[in-house]
């Protein structure tokens, strides 16, 4: 009996100081919620920019709206490709291969990645570049990640964002997809 008490004292000690940490994850007062992550960005090494972006970062309900209202995942891939794939693209995308073909040459050698991959992402992303986003993007992964619908996607990334525009990479105005996504083929800070 003195066992099972030790055993259920250790157990509820244990979850009462798991649940501060576990409330980091997401969710709760936003204010208390960022204070968290900008421990964890300051124990990574970001400073005073990278820092004051953080505490400047709002909730956008635009992004929550976007992120409710995806229905990509309920095509097949046939559906989708039907809806993305077009002349139009296939004919820039050739054109930009011809146009960029050194830039897809290095690419190929140094990574091993050919020129009709390269610019089928970069078709599929951006169309080339002309739709990039304008969503700021640390606003936007600070309100996913906050959100407790997927915050072990877009979480992982608030750290390497605050690196880049802390080093000067990014600025801090940093604009892209609803997601988080930057740049020409939309990527995210953790792959940047």
């Amino acid at each position: 009996m003195r066992l099972r008490s030790k055993v259920l004292a250790a157990a509820l000690t244990l979850c009462a100081t798991a649940l501060p940490a576990m409330a980091q994850e997401c969710g709760g007062d936003f204010e208390s919620w960022k204070q968290g992550v900008a421990a964890e960005a300051k124990a990574a090494g970001v400073g005073a920019v990278g820092l004051d972006a953080l505490e400047a970062a709002t909730l956008d309900d635009k992004v929550l709206a976007r992120d409710r209202a995806q229905g990509v995942f309920t095509q097949t891939f046939v559906e989708f490709s039907n809806r993305m794939i077009s002349a139009y693209r296939l004919k820039q995308g050739a054109a930009n291969m011809k146009k960029y073909a050194d830039v897809f040459a290095r690419a190929d050698q140094q990574f091993g990645v050919q020129a009709p991959i390269i610019a089928a992402f970069w078709a599929l992303e951006t169309d080339f570049g002309a739709v990039q986003g304008d969503f700021h993007t640390l606003s936007a992964l600070v309100t996913l990640s906050h959100d407790c619908r997927r915050p072990q996607l877009f979480r992982q990334q608030l750290v390497p964002l605050l690196e880049l525009i802390d080093r000067g990479v990014l600025p801090v105005d940093v604009r892209g997809a609803w997601a988080g996504e930057i740049g020409q083929t939309q990527i995210l800070p953790s792959d940047y």
